[in-house]
């Protein structure tokens, strides 16, 4: 539908890349910003956050 589901919050740069895993209840996402992190697909809750990564 389109519709808006829930806001991640939490990079402080552009998003480049985000993927489901597997069972689709965690989201990855990488940044400008350096960091990847990992988050609960249903709370939208981050789970953790991976710190200096340049690409």
């Amino acid at each position: 539908t389109g519709e808006e589901l829930k806001v991640l919050e939490g990079h402080s740069n552009y998003v480049t890349s985000v993927a489901f895993s597997s069972d689709s209840k965690q989201i990855v996402s990488g940044s400008n910003d350096q960091t990847v992190r990992v988050w609960d697909a249903s709370m939208g809750k981050e789970l953790k956050e991976l710190e200096g990564h340049e690409n």
